[in-house]
């Protein structure tokens, strides 16, 4: 006896949703791979782009006696991205850049997301080149830079990471931290950098003691500034 015409439209339904169901099953995972990879070459661009933003000379060994640079990456927290540079020249002088995103009212990931919705330019360089940037010299009194490379040659901390266990048993959790990495180049020696992550800028009470001077640095260069909104109040000489 041959089935009924229900039974069999019923029969090829089901059929049907098990052909679509095993099909969505394949897919998935070339899917989650696929953004995965999506999500990386994204991470990978944007640290392109701060560096090409951010960029600087190649060390002057016939000039140059030293050099430090201090980038700030902040993943939430305003201002947004910014860098300073300070130069100590073999006669002794010292010299303050100041790197700042011509717009203030948006991260460095943010602009770069507009920058390609709008062109659909995706090549690095080509999007370094579409996001505006302000370099500035900044007059800073020899006596304060003398104080604050100073106070940077007498820190002492452990090459080791830190594990975010306070004392009493505490342990700090960072969302959306800041990201500090600092370059030492020297003429005799070669670049050696630190990249550390922590509280925000004006909340790092207790940080490690680089990201402290880092934020010692930066509330005196925005001071130097005019910045009205410097917090340099919640960063004392130590």
């Amino acid at each position: 006896m041959l089935p009924s015409k229900s039974l069999r439209a019923t029969v090829k339904y089901v059929s049907i949703a098990l052909i679509i169901v095993l099909s969505c099953s394949q897919l998935l995972p070339v899917t989650e791979a696929a953004q995965e990879q999506e999500f990386l070459d994204a991470v990978t661009r944007h640290k392109r782009v701060v560096d090409l933003v951010f960029r600087y000379e190649p060390f002057d060994h016939q000039h140059l006696g030293c050099r430090i640079v201090l980038r700030f990456l902040p993943d939430m927290a305003y201002p947004p991205e910014s860098q300073i540079i300070i130069s100590e020249r073999l006669d002794g002088s010292l010299e303050v850049m100041a790197y700042t995103l011509a717009d203030q009212r948006k991260h460095l990931w943010a602009q770069v997301d507009n920058i390609m919705e709008q062109t659909g330019v995706e090549n690095p360089e080509e999007l370094a080149k579409l996001t505006r940037v302000n370099i500035e010299k900044v007059n800073i009194s020899p006596d304060v830079l003398d104080k604050l490379l100073k106070r940077y040659s007498r820190l002492r901390f452990s090459p080791y990471l830190e594990t975010g266990v306070q004392p009493g048993g505490a342990v700090r959790i960072f969302l959306h931290p800041t990201t500090y990495d600092l370059w030492l180049e020297t003429a005799v020696s070669s670049k050696l950098h630190f990249s550390l992550t922590g509280p925000d800028y004006g909340y790092d009470k207790g940080a490690h003691p680089v990201i402290r001077w880092m934020n010692q640095v930066r509330a005196v260069v925005e001071q130097a500034k005019g910045f009205e909104n410097s917090r340099a109040d919640r960063h004392p000489e130590e």
